[in-house]
């Protein structure tokens, strides 16, 4: 009985609400622009936005792989040192 209500409190205090928002399911306000975005590209045909979509996603990705690679390098001469 102690340990249903125990449960009972935490799962409530834990519990998040759960946000379901057209087809992509997207919750966080930095995403609602994005699905705003994608859904005037869906409609207008235009191809633009994509390009630049996928420009922006390309350059974030090397720059990650630039950062891991510094930081391998880093990790790297420590173990020599």
């Amino acid at each position: 009985m102690l340990r249903r209500f125990v449960t009972n409190i935490y799962t409530r205090i834990t519990e998040k609400p759960t946000y379901v928002l057209g087809r992509w399911g997207l919750h966080k306000d930095d995403f609602m622009w994005k699905k705003s975005d994608l859904n005037t590209e869906d409609h207008c045909g235009c191809d633009e936005m994509r390009q630049q979509y996928l420009y922006k996603l390309d350059s974030i990705d090397s720059l990650i792989t630039e950062i891991n690679d510094k930081s391998i390098n880093l990790q790297e001469k420590q173990k020599n040192i």
